[in-house]
């Protein structure tokens, strides 16, 4: 399980390039939701106090910036 249900919509709706979750019960460390990546960052599922992601700004450039406003 990768964090809450509640995640799976938006993850879907804007596809994100990857996106991370630091959930409390146990689960794994990596999952897709629809073909987007979704990390589970909490320390005991990952087995380490942080880790790395790489993103390659290239290969994701011809997609444009989300705009998010806040009410």
């Amino acid at each position: 399980m990768l964090g809450a249900d509640r995640l799976a919509g938006p993850i879907r709706q804007h596809r994100p390039i990857s996106s991370c979750t630091g959930t409390r019960i146990h689960g794994s460390f990596e999952g897709d939701i629809d073909g987007v990546p979704v990390y589970n960052v909490a320390v005991h599922v990952m087995g380490a106090s942080f880790w790395v992601f790489e993103l390659d700004a290239e290969r994701h450039a011809a997609t444009p910036p989300l705009a998010v406003e806040e009410a």
